[in-house]
């Protein structure tokens, strides 16, 4: 039998299908549905469309095809075309929400050619040249590094956001570093919004150390496919050649944290304007329980 008749069936391609972010704000996207078994669904969401990115709003995406699709398993595959998302490039990431966090798992592009065909990939032109600049693909410099710090370490606001970094006598001795991913303008605390996102994730990070880099890239933005695993691996330059790795799910070389849900549950709750601290031990004592539950 051809290859292309053992392929799974398209049954849904829907070129503006509308969805709410967790704002309540109007979403569209393009969703292509295959049926790829009994009871066993395949939905690819392309970065196609109006609103906030299939990433920011990942945990909406599969909670509306689920819902749409009760009585199946369906796997949810993020589809960026090429010119968008970190990755320049053509790629797709799965992504599963475990404990109300998502979770992303890079696809190499041959698989999904292998499992759908052409068809997968996508059917509008490219964006112009001049549009969109290509990024060049480079190993980067690890975010964190270091041990996590000891846990009498603390981490001070101050208003206007500031945030320092004290011994256990209280003595200053750095700032918290600041890894844009939600507020380039810095940190915020004592609201819902992108600049206490940004400090939450932040403050993680610092508690971590070394601890906080993702595990799929070692920190260095690239991964590579390892043939021997069947799997891809952090890219090492000793090893792959740098025109065949592709940008880690992480984009920026930290694992997965739940920092929306630290948000929620203590940084929107410190007052505006007013001074704050945590210590590290408190922050990996918060994540132990997050885990945990």
């Amino acid at each position: 039998m051809p290859q292309h008749d053992r392929r799974p069936e398209l049954i849904r391609d829907e070129p503006v299908w509308q969805y709410r972010d967790s704002n309540g704000q109007p979403v569209s996207r393009r969703l292509r549905v295959w049926r790829t078994g009994p009871g066993r669904l395949t939905a690819v969401v392309t970065e196609r469309g109006t609103g906030m990115s299939i990433t920011n709003t990942a945990e909406q995406v599969v909670l509306e095809i689920t819902a749409e699709y009760p009585d199946d398993v369906v796997e949810t595959i993020e589809h960026y075309p090429a010119g968008q998302g970190a990755d320049r490039r053509e790629h797709f990431d799965s992504v599963e929400v475990v404990n109300g966090q998502p979770r992303w798992k890079h696809i190499p592009l041959q698989t999904m050619l292998d499992r759908f065909g052409p068809d997968v990939l996508d059917d509008e032109p490219p964006a112009p040249a001049h549009a969109v600049p290509p990024r060049p693909l480079a190993p980067r410099t690890p975010p964190v590094t270091g041990a996590p710090p000891a846990d009498e370490v603390i981490f001070r606001g101050h208003p206007g956001g500031l945030v320092t970094v004290e011994d256990p006598d209280g003595e200053q001795f750095a700032v918290l570093q600041h890894l844009v991913r939600h507020s380039p303008d810095g940190f915020s605390w004592g609201y819902h919004g992108s600049g206490p996102a940004e400090l939450a994730r932040c403050l993680l990070i610092a508690a971590l150390g070394e601890q906080a880099l993702c595990p799929e890239c070692a920190g260095t933005g690239l991964v590579a496919y390892d043939p021997h695993a069947d799997a891809d691996v952090p890219f090492d330059p000793q090893r792959h050649d740098l025109d065949l790795a592709s940008r880690c799910w992480c984009g920026d070389g930290i694992r997965n944290l739940p920092h929306q849900a630290f948000k929620s549950d203590r940084v929107a709750r410190w007052q505006q304007d007013q001074p704050w601290y945590i210590t590290a031990g408190e922050l990996r004592a918060w994540l132990a329980r997050c885990d945990g539950s």
